[in-house]
């Protein structure tokens, strides 16, 4: 049996290993936010208060809504509430929802602020700046941008109308292009962009650096190792499961990529190539289940059915 460090890993991208990560190591998400909004990291990790799933509903048709974390923070001046998701896999509506989550916590914060006026001031007596941030950690590529800042402003100038509603993209896939293509001075935001779009457990101790301290780092990729292989270097049921999704959701996304190109190439609309790799992936999901349920059954490794769901597919 191979050891961790020669084996691929679900990158810490993926839904429920993300939050598992953050949750239980809070200075990870403290040195995340630092590296790529102005908040200072010491200020922030001693003082930040981490929700998850923390979306009001906004209608009665509405069962619920969720989202990866919210972070509240505040110091003398400001009221920070800061939304992070991760983005794992590309659909249209993406940027849709992501954005009426930050809405949603915005128009919250504003009827609470009615509320709050005389809780929420700084020593001179002046009323807290409330700021909303939303960080977005895409595992896909739509442009050529590493970190991208988003503001409400006017189109023909630039001019900012409100400094107090952001948004943040970072690409960890173009950062971890980056990351070995960068000789030195690499940006901390690029280090652990680079970590959570990893698929290799051996990348990861090199991505984190200096970021943390010694015992610090020990203790995350501890945790990344035990979400990935039990003690005697096999994967449960649940995560051989999980392993094949994510080799799945890779495939679909290769297919709606070659999809596209093709699409484009022979001169069809993105909508069209869009149904016909969806289509694609609609089938190599049918035929992965298959293999996976098979394999299963006879107890095979996670390294076993990712080679056999590969080769299937080539």
């Amino acid at each position: 049996m191979k050891s961790l460090k020669d084996l691929e890993i679900i990158p810490c991208i993926r839904d429920s290993r993300f939050k598992s990560v953050l949750i239980e190591n809070p200075n990870v998400l403290a040195s995340l936010i630092s590296s790529i909004t102005p908040i200072n990291y010491e200020d922030l990790k001693d003082n930040m208060l981490i929700k998850v799933n923390e979306i009001p509903i906004s209608s009665d048709n509405e069962k619920f809504k969720k989202c990866d974390f919210i972070v509240e923070f505040e110091d003398d001046y400001n009221e920070f509430k800061i939304n992070i998701e991760a983005n794992a896999f590309f659909y249209p509506d993406i940027k849709n929802k992501n954005t009426e989550y930050i809405m949603s916590i915005y128009g919250t914060k504003t009827e609470n602020n009615k509320l709050e006026k005389e809780k929420q001031r700084n020593n001179n007596g002046k009323e807290k700046k409330k700021v909303i941030i939303q960080i977005n950690l895409n595992d896909y590529g739509i442009n050529n941008k590493v970190l991208t800042k988003y503001m409400i402003s006017d189109p023909t100038d630039g001019e900012i109308y409100v400094d107090n509603f952001v948004i943040y993209t970072l690409n960890v896939a173009k950062c971890y292009e980056m990351y070995y293509n960068l000789d030195s001075n690499i940006p901390d935001y690029v280090r652990w962009g680079a970590f959570f779009h990893s698929n290799k457990y051996n990348e990861l101790n090199a991505f984190i650096g200096k970021m943390l301290k010694n015992q610090e780092k020990d203790k995350l990729l501890r945790k990344v190792k035990d979400i990935n292989m039990r003690k005697d270097g096999t994967l449960t049921r649940r995560e051989c499961k999980e392993w094949g999704k994510y080799i799945e959701d890779s495939l679909k996304r290769q297919a709606i990529e070659e999809g596209l190109t093709q699409g484009r190439a022979e001169g069809l609309t993105q909508g069209r190539a869009e149904g016909r790799a969806e289509g694609r992936a609609e089938a190599i999901e049918e035929k992965n289940c298959e293999i996976i349920k098979s394999m299963l059954e006879n107890n095979i490794d996670y390294e076993l059915i990712s080679k056999e769901i590969g080769r299937a597919h080539v």
